[in-house]
This record gives structure tokens, sequence and C-alpha cells, in this order.
């Protein structure tokens, strides 16, 4: 087949389920183009990339390891140097017929690569080796090439994914084009009812190339990076391709492995919550907060001058500042919205301090400002328990290139509930759908091919 990428080169060509498979390689990652065809012409290819590393250590130790994203464990044995890989693969796309844009898609999927290989090294229980280009035995090895046809399963899905979030009442297919949703709110019945429809929309995200950043204080949306246990049957009444799946979570823990900058709050704001504002130690405590850093806190210098008794107050209430922030503040951030395809950043609030959940929010919010590519906001909250972070939100993006995903009991309670361009109503085991101001249709929703929770 005629493809050349720059800087890619060549590894294999061959047909697989009657389709054309190339490999290809740059540096120490493959990239896998399946081809679509309808009839003798090449419509478009489905997209994967792979890098392999090398395992040094105890192999076994890995069956233990629980990925965010999908990997291959490859052993080489009966061999007099027994070897062993692990391979991650990024999650298929589907890309049109051009150089352009398969050019464009290998840079989308390298980066996602680039993302995946700090992951993947921090939760396996092994040294992985990473090594030169031309160097690597799995890759110079043509009976180890077949390994990478164990994400092709998964990969030839892509060219058929469709959005379909139910059937209506003529049996049709409803289709929802996520790229147009700006304002998502979903009210009525329970809130499991609406969390499952929340969560049936985050997988449409990600099937449409979007990412989502999910703000969950009970851990409800976990199930996304499991697939579920529908059955095949269930699938096919809905005429949806593929299987059950999981889908590319990477779990953020504020104070663990995410910050937001502490120079973002002014010193006010940060002791409001705590009833200082207009006590006769705001001014010093406030002080002790303007170094912009909590790492620095100059509780010395806050003090100064005061007489013991005031500076010991000061002190205790900056310290117990401190632990109801719970080290969520740095002097820089270190949450990255990347461009990677469909995949979600699942904001784990559940052990956080009431304190510590608003100030991170608020910090990862403005944050989203100078982010590009399609987002969605999720907030796994009733929108009337978090009015005033739903609304900065609303105000903020509306119109953007942020959407905003939410629920309510009752549409009553969020004034902005007019503003929304999808509207979905619980009734009973139906929801009515009102799409951009159309006329509301009732639909029975899909099966979730990943682990709904609420379920």
């Amino acid at each position: 087949m005629d493809i050349d990428i720059p800087e890619w080169s060549k590894l294999a060509e061959i047909e697989w389920s009657g389709q054309p498979l190339v490999l290809l390689q740059r540096d120490d990652t493959v990239l896998m183009l399946l081809a679509e065809k309808r009839l003798d012409r090449t419509i478009g290819f489905a997209c994967a990339a792979c890098k392999p590393f090398v395992v040094k250590g105890d192999a076994a130790k890995l069956d233990l390891v629980k990925f965010s994203n999908e990997v291959t464990l490859v052993k080489k044995l009966n061999a007099s140097t027994p070897e062993s890989f692990l391979l991650a693969f990024t999650k298929p796309s589907y890309v049109q017929f051009s150089q352009n844009a398969i050019s464009q898609a290998a840079n989308l999927h390298v980066k996602q690569l680039q993302e995946l290989n700090y992951e993947v090294k921090n939760m396996a229980s092994v040294t992985l080796g990473e090594v030169e280009n031309g160097s690597n035995p799995l890759l110079g090895d043509p009976a180890l090439l077949f390994s990478f046809l164990s994400m092709l399963r998964s990969a030839v899905k892509a060219p058929g994914l469709q959005s379909v979030v139910g059937l209506n009442l003529a049996g049709e297919k409803v289709s929802c084009s996520i790229p147009s949703v700006s304002l998502g709110l979903t009210v009525g019945g329970t809130k499991p009812q609406r969390m499952h429809v929340l969560h049936l929309l985050c997988e449409e995200v990600m099937q449409q190339n979007g990412t989502v950043v999910v703000f969950d204080t009970n851990n409800s949306f976990a199930g996304l990076s499991r697939p579920s246990g529908a059955e095949l049957t269930e699938f096919t009444a809905f005429s949806m391709p593929g299987l059950a799946a999981g889908f590319p979570v990477h779990e953020v823990i504020p104070g663990k492995n995410a910050f937001v900058k502490l120079s973002e709050f002014t010193p006010a704001a940060l002791t409001a919550p705590f009833g200082l504002t207009g006590s006769d130690i705001a001014p010093y405590v406030e002080k002790a907060f303007q170094s912009g850093s909590m790492e620095l806190l100059n509780e010395a210098n806050a003090t100064n001058g005061l007489n013991q008794f005031t500076a010991l107050r000061v002190n205790r209430v900056v310290k117990v500042m401190q632990q109801c922030f719970q080290g969520v503040f740095a002097s820089n951030s270190n949450v990255e919205f990347s461009h990677s395809l469909g995949k979600m950043l699942h904001i784990n609030l559940s052990k956080c301090s009431e304190e510590a959940k608003a100030f991170f929010s608020l910090g990862l919010l403005k944050q989203l400002e100078k982010s590009e590519g399609s987002i969605f906001i999720v907030f796994e909250q009733d929108a009337k328990e978090i009015k005033t972070l739903v609304e900065f939100s609303v105000n903020k993006f509306l119109g953007s290139n942020v959407s905003i995903l939410c629920h309510s009991e009752d549409e009553n309670d969020v004034p902005f509930v007019n503003s929304a361009d999808f509207f979905v109503e619980i009734l009973d085991k139906d929801v009515a759908i009102t799409l951009a101001g159309k006329s509301p249709q009732r639909v029975k929703l899909r099966p979730t091919y990943s682990a709904c929770s609420e379920n």
C-alpha cells in the first residue's frame, strides 16, 4: 500500500481479516494502520500506536498490576536468553485516507505514548527499560512482530464507531454529535439514574475523540476503565458496534499526583472559608500566604511584632489551614490537559476535605482557560449542592471549547437550565431528550460499554 509518512519507515505490510494492515516504525514506536475498504477503494484507517518496553526483572509481578490503559505482556521462552516485553497501546482512532490526515493522527498517537510512558513505568512493579532505535530485540524479530496484532481486535472497531445514545419509540437510532454540545443537563429520577446518563455521555465524548474531566467525590465513575458485563445480544439489539470495553482513564488525586497554583487565589479568598474575614488575626494569617507557595509559609514574618499569645494563635490557625488544604497547593500546577484522543481525567475527590475539594476544583477550572481541543467537564455532585462551582463554570466556559455536563434532581434548582442545548429528563426506565431546541423525543438508552457502578 502506498503510504509515505515523513520520518516513519515501513516494518511490515500484511492482510488481516481481508483488510490491508501496515506496521510503521519511528524510533522505538510502532504505528498500526488497518485499512477500511469499500469495493476496491481505501477510504480510511483504524489507527493505533504501540511502544515496547524491555522487562528487567520478574515479569510475573506484572500480572498483579492493574494498568489504566491496555498493555500486552510478551514472553520469549525456550531461548538461550529468555526475554520479556511489555507493549503499551494507545486507544484506536479513525482517520480518513489522506497523507496529511494520517501524518497528523500519527503525531497525536505519539503524543499519547509519551504520556503513557510515565504512567506505565510508575504503575509497573518491575523496571521497564527503554532502548535506542534499532536495538530492541522485539522489533528486530519477525516472529515476535505478531504480538502487535493483540490490539487489532480493538482497533478494527474504530471505523464502525458511531454515536448511538439509544432508540426512540419507532426503534430508530438516536445519536448525539457531542462536539456540538455546550451545556448538557440531566434532571429528574434518582441520582443513580442521572449518573448512568452522565456515564453514557462520557463514553460518547471519548468515542468522538474528546477529553473528559470528571469531578468525582465518591468514586462513582471509576468503572469507566473496566468493561461492562453486558452480553453481545444487548449490544446487537441497539445495532451497536463492538463489545464491552473500558476506556483510557488517568486517575488524578489532589495532593498526591496533582496540584494547583496557590498564586491563583488571593490570601483573603483562602481565609474566608475559615470565618476569619474581619477578625483581628486575618491580616497576619493572610500575610503568611503571600509567598505564593505552601512550602514557603513565613510564619515568623507574619507574626513579627505580635505578642506571644497572638503569634501562637496565628501559627495555630495557619497549621490548621494547611491540614485542611491537604497539600493540594504548589508553586506550579502539574495537571495537563493534552490533545490525546478519547481519554478521561478522573479527579478523585473522595478523600479530600471540603476546603481541598473547593480550592482544587476552582484551581483546575482556572487552568482549563488555557486548554485547547474539545474538553467536557462532568460534575458528579448535584448541581444544587455545588451551585457556585457550576455557575462559575457556565459563566466562564459557555460557548467555548470547554463544555459542561451536570445533573440536578429538580431543574428549578439550576438558574442556567435555559442555556442547556442538551437536556435529558428521566422518565421511569426511559429518558426524554431535547437537543438544540428541537422537540423532545422519548429514548430507551443503550447499554454502556464500560462498567457503570450505578447499574
